[in-house]
């Protein structure tokens, strides 16, 4: 019982650690955080095949080459013909400690400065010690005849206690890199991310106990026990990391991840079952099994990652961009779990600005949705507010009690714009130590809230990228827009865009307003001259935004944003670029002082008489 159970524990435990490898780096290819901890999984993979070997010792070669050599770095040559205990001290895990260490110094914020290199190049030291002092000499452990399912068949030598205390030492030291990143994570999802990652570091660091009690005091301790506290933190370890880093690219990793380990964990089995069938027909050697199982993770582990490489060799560039979209709208299509990069933000935003709560709206189908909630539990039920209660143009400040309970404490609504349509709303509560916000804590926020309103925008329409993708492959007859009966701000910024290309302007809907008609001079009123009239009328309302204050200095004041915004932008054609640098204006405030102009000569136009 205690033999399968063993094999059963190294076996997923080395297959599992393989695979996590993997998935990390082919995930995240860049990503200097997800190699680092592929490394260390991968190196107590090397230590779960270490039992597996010692138990399932493979025959003795008839010959030894030399290149064999390459696929076992760790193990000295003589073990192959010698002791099947020797495979015990094959791979060494000093590696995965250091790899651990360093990785848990880039949780730390901040750049990393010269005491953390110190200690990450010290631990290499330590690391790589370890292994040449092993591999030379058995001064760090050896092993005897005995049963290798029991740490007492590993026999300490001059250089474990030291060893082993250093290795307690910096597993120690990832924990308080850990536990310091958690302390300031700005984010509910990080910080939980971050607790994981230390109560799995705990639980490897426990081994170290439990291999002092089996192999420095030849206490009868299961093997099985080391190799079941590093396979449920190595499990922990690697999704918190998965997650972690694709969080930090506002994308979530759940449906992914199990489907991956899904159909790799399915080819395993099959494959597996086949070379069972092989040896009960021809007996072939147990030490097989563990060779099949890493030849079938590796090559389907590597294949959906290799297809862009051999995309590169056999496709052109534009088809190649084709099937990377492709392939990424597969894996978004399948991810409903966009919400979380939402809460992450909020929690973010929300944090940053020291709000007493936070709550993120999205408007659906004309009702309001509460998307998530920071510091606050409403109840969709008890909202009873409505889309109009937070239409807004730009930021709204609020006095206390303008909503009721349970949002009495709002103080700063903060609209949610894709393009000219409001998608939602951010409502922030009062600050923890003031009754408003301040104009530079505002400022503050205008950038990540922008970067909320395309995440909200990507959030409503994942469900609709499959629908997407298959209209563009299908091909339609332009059809006749239906007319309008209220001007939109949308068709305003469409024809500012068009503003001389007089034979589209005359051909829009809006050149069909009875104002329209009556300012094109003469009796033949073709399309051009519509298109004419409509410019016209177009200029006069953008010039209705001028102050009536003298002409602006430079920087203009504040009051002349929205026309030197419009004017210059869709009359005098300047870059978006050099607008914002000539009234020191950031993208964000840019785009919220455009849209404001554009929804004023939208209520102007109907104002006059815009309806058709």
């Amino acid at each position: 019982m205690l033999l399968t159970t063993t094999q059963f524990v190294s076996l997923l435990g080395m297959g599992i650690a393989l695979w996590l490898g993997i998935y990390l780096v082919t995930n995240n290819p860049k990503n200097v955080l997800s190699w680092l901890t592929s490394l260390s999984l991968w190196s107590m993979a090397g230590l779960f095949l270490n039992i597996l070997l010692a138990l399932n010792p493979p025959p003795i070669p008839v010959n030894s080459p030399s290149w064999l050599k390459v696929f076992l770095p760790f193990w000295r040559m003589e073990i192959i013909s010698s002791n099947p205990n020797d495979w015990l001290q094959g791979w060494s895990v000093a590696p995965a400690a250091m790899f651990w260490h360093h990785a848990t110094v880039l949780f730390r914020p901040g750049q990393t400065n010269t005491w953390r290199k110190i200690r990450i190049y010290l631990g290499y030291l330590v690391g790589f010690g370890m292994i040449i002092a092993q591999y030379n000499a058995t001064i760090l452990v050896s092993v005897e005849s005995g049963d290798p399912l029991y740490l007492s068949t590993i026999v300490p030598g001059p250089l474990y206690a030291l060893f082993l205390s250093l290795l307690l030492l910096f597993l120690g030291l990832s924990i308080y890199n850990l536990a310091r990143s958690a302390k300031v994570a700005q984010t509910t999802f990080h910080k939980k991310q971050l607790e994981i990652l230390i109560y799995s570091t705990i639980a490897a660091g426990l081994t170290g106990p439990l291999s002092l009690l089996g192999s420095g005091l030849g206490i009868q301790v299961p093997i099985v026990f080391i190799t079941g506290l590093l396979g449920i933190s190595m499990i922990q370890i690697g999704y918190s990391v998965a997650a972690y880093s694709a969080m930090g690219d506002a994308r979530t990793i759940r449906r992914d991840f199990f489907y991956n380990f899904f159909t790799v964990g399915v080819a395993v089995i099959l494959y597996a079952s086949i070379t069972k069938v092989i040896d009960i027909i021809f007996e072939i050697p147990s030490f097989s099994y563990i060779l099949v199982i890493i030849l079938a993770i590796l090559s389907h582990s590597f294949a959906d990652a290799s297809r862009h490489y051999l995309d590169s060799l056999f496709y052109r560039s534009e088809v190649q961009q084709v099937r990377k979209s492709l392939r990424d709208l597969t894996r978004s299509a399948g991810e409903p779990e966009a919400d979380k990069a939402l809460s992450v933000a909020l929690d973010s935003i929300s944090a940053s600005a020291k709000a007493t709560f936070g709550l993120l709206l999205m408007f659906e189908g004309g009702e309001v949705k509460i998307i998530d909630q920071y510091q606050i539990e409403i109840d969709e039920d008890n909202l009873l507010l409505s889309v109009d209660d937070f239409l807004a143009d730009d930021l709204v400040l609020l006095e206390m009690n303008h909503f009721k309970q349970p949002l009495e404490d709002a103080v700063l609504i903060l609209p949610l714009y894709h393009e000219m349509n409001q998608i939602g709303v951010l409502v922030l509560g009062r600050p923890v130590n003031a009754s408003q916000f301040s104009g530079l804590d505002i400022e503050r926020l205008l950038y990540p809230v922008d970067r909320l309103a395309d995440l909200m925008w990507g959030y409503q329409k994942e469900f609709d990228y499959i629908n997407q993708m298959k209209k563009l492959s299908e091909t339609s007859r332009p059809r006749k827009l239906p007319a309008i009966e209220v001007i939109k701000a949308s068709q305003i910024e469409d024809i500012l865009r068009k503003l001389y290309d007089y034979s589209y302007l005359g051909n829009h809907e809006l050149s069909k307003l009875q104002m329209i008609e009556d300012n094109i001079k003469g009796t033949d009123k073709t399309h051009i001259d519509r298109g004419k009239a409509l410019n016209q009328v177009l200029l006069m309302l953008i010039d209705k935004l001028k102050p009536e204050s003298d002409p602006p200095r430079d920087p203009p004041p504040r009051e002349w944003h929205s026309y030197t915004v419009l004017y210059q932008a869709y009359v005098e054609e300047v870059q978006n670029r050099d607008i914002m640098s000539k009234l020191y204006i950031s993208e964000g405030t840019f785009n919220r002082t455009r849209r404001v102009a554009i929804s004023s000569v939208t209520q102007m136009l109907a104002e006059l008489g815009g309806v058709i």
